[in-house]
C-alpha cells in the first residue's frame, strides 16, 4: 500500500454539510484499515465529542483514532496522552483581551471543557453541533489568573463573516506571544500553540506509527488545514474548499457533500493499489 497513513479534517471535509457522513465515506475508512492502512480524524474540536463518529468510522479500536485542538493534542484509545502543547496563560490572556477591546465574543478549552463567561446563542449552538460540555465560568480572564494549573489547549474567537478579513490583519499588529491563528470556518478564529497545528500533528502521527512522511495523505478545507496538506506526502483540498487551501494542495476532489473522503481513498488506497 502506498500512502498507508490517512489525516482528515472533520467539519468540512468528513462531515458534509448536514452533518452526516455518508455510510458509503464509512465503508471506505473501514476497508481501508482492514487492507492496513491507519487513518485517524485531524479537526480543531475536543477529542473527546468525537467517541461516538470514531466508533461509526470503525477506527475506535485503532492505536491512535483522533488527533484534537488542531493536532495540539494526541492521544490513544486508552486516553494516554502520546502528544500535548498548550497556549500559555500570558497568551492566552492577550488573545482574550484583543477579543474584548473589540466586543468579540470568546472562549478557551482545556482537555475536558468549553470555558465560557455565561451561556448564549453563539456557545449552546456551538455545545450542541459539536457536544462538547460548556464550563460557565464568569470573566475568563479573571479565572485564568485564579487557576494557574489550568491547560489550556487553544482559545477561539467568533467574528461576523464580514468582518474576517479585517480582523484576521488586525491579528497580524498583536503581540500573542508564541501563537498560531487562522480562520477554521468563515466566523471562528483560532488560536494555538506554534509548537501544535495539524502539520506537527501529522508529523508526530507518523512517527508514532513508523510510517514515512512520504507515504501519508493530508485531506481538508480550512486555513488551519494547510500546514497539514503542505507536511503530507500528498496533500488533498475538497472541492469546497477555500482558495488558498486549494493553492497548497497537491490534488482537489470532489466537496465535502460529495463524499471527498471515500473518493480520495478510492483513487489513491484502492484495493488494488
Amino acid at each position: 500500500m502506498k500512502y498507508a497513513l490517512i489525516l482528515s479534517d472533520f467539519d468540512g471535509t468528513l462531515l458534509k454539510t448536514d452533518l452526516t457522513v455518508d455510510e458509503s465515506t464509512a465503508d471506505a475508512i473501514r476497508g481501508y484499515v482492514e487492507r492496513g492502512g491507519k487513518f485517524v480524524v485531524c479537526t480543531g474540536r475536543m477529542a473527546r465529542s468525537m467517541d461516538g463518529w470514531l466508533k461509526y468510522l470503525g477506527i475506535d479500536g485503532e492505536r491512535i483514532a483522533v488527533a484534537g485542538f488542531q493536532g495540539s493534542l494526541i492521544t490513544d484509545t486508552k486516553g494516554n496522552v502520546l502528544y500535548e502543547c498548550t497556549v500559555s496563560h500570558e497568551s492566552a490572556d492577550k488573545i482574550l483581551a484583543f477579543a474584548e477591546k473589540r466586543g468579540l465574543y470568546a472562549h478557551f478549552y482545556d482537555r475536558d471543557y468549553v470555558y465560557i463567561e455565561k451561556e448564549n446563542e453563539i456557545n449552546l449552538e456551538y455545545s450542541r453541533i459539536t457536544s462538547v460540555p460548556l464550563k460557565v465560568v464568569g470573566n475568563l480572564r479573571e479565572y485564568l489568573k485564579a487557576h494557574p494549573e489550568l491547560s489550556v489547549m487553544k482559545t477561539m474567537i467568533v467574528v461576523n463573516p464580514k468582518d474576517a478579513e479585517r480582523i484576521y490583519a488586525e491579528c497580524g499588529k498583536a503581540d500573542f506571544g508564541e501563537i498560531d491563528y487562522y480562520m477554521s470556518s468563515d466566523s471562528y478564529l483560532e488560536f494555538a500553540s506554534k509548537e501544535g497545528g495539524k502539520g506537527t500533528g501529522l508529523k508526530k502521527i507518523a512517527e508514532l506509527y513508523g510510517v514515512p512522511i512520504e507515504r501519508t495523505i493530508a485531506i481538508g478545507d480550512s486555513q488551519n488545514d494547510i500546514s497539514m496538506l503542505k507536511a503530507a506526502g500528498l496533500g488533498v483540498a475538497v472541492g469546497n474548499a477555500r482558495s488558498d487551501v486549494k493553492a497548497a494542495a497537491d490534488y482537489i476532489t470532489v466537496t465535502n457533500d460529495e463524499g471527498a473522503v471515500r473518493a480520495v481513498i478510492e483513487k489513491f488506497c484502492g484495493g488494488d493499489e
